[in-house]
């Protein structure tokens, strides 16, 4: 099946946004597996640093702080 990706350069959007979207994509998905334990959440600073979180409370609160980085990834 095929996936899209979409990157959204320089853009940091609120925890609030993003928890909608996800509801929106959920609700109109086929696939109702919530985000769990096994959904990946990132946080890149750099080719040699990368942080995984284990759920959603820890990723915003690193999320939000003002920090530079490569890549925020959740899938």
């Amino acid at each position: 099946m095929p996936q899209k990706e979409k990157i959204y350069e320089f853009t940091k959007f609120p925890p609030e946004v993003i928890n909608k979207a996800l509801d929106v994509y959920f609700e109109s998905s086929k696939n109702v597996k919530k985000l769990g334990a096994s959904c990946s959440r990132k946080i890149e600073l750099n080719e040699q640093e990368a942080w995984d979180f284990d759920n959603n409370e820890e990723f915003f609160s690193e999320y939000i702080k003002n920090i530079k980085c490569k890549l925020w990834s959740w899938g």
